[in-house]
């Protein structure tokens, strides 16, 4: 899904993170990819070897990298109150493109 995002913004070259909800769409789509690397694939291998009960590959580093992909993730709520403020100033208030980017 995220990647199918990223790659529509770019494949219109004419937008390129023009309009303010692609620039928070793209921030939000890197930041969900980020947080399923750490969620998904990285799972449990990443743990420290001496970790008991599943098997793990890892090391101190790759433990502590994982923990920063997963907490990454809270910024995924926070792209999504963006895109509703976003909504709200442009369907509600009728605001234009150039008065939100000037506020």
């Amino acid at each position: 899904g995220s990647a199918a995002i990223i790659y529509s913004l770019f494949v219109n070259m004419n937008t390129r993170l023009y309009k303010t909800h692609h620039r928070l769409l793209f921030c939000m789509s890197v930041i969900d990819i980020l947080n399923s690397l750490g969620n998904g694939p990285m799972s449990t291998f990443v743990a420290p070897e001496e970790t008991p009960g599943f098997p793990a590959f890892g090391t101190e580093e790759t433990c502590e990298l994982q923990g920063f992909l997963v907490q990454i993730g809270i910024g995924i709520p926070l792209y999504i109150l963006g895109l509703s403020v976003n909504c709200l100033l442009i369907v509600h208030y009728k605001m234009s493109e150039n008065d939100i980017r000037k506020k």
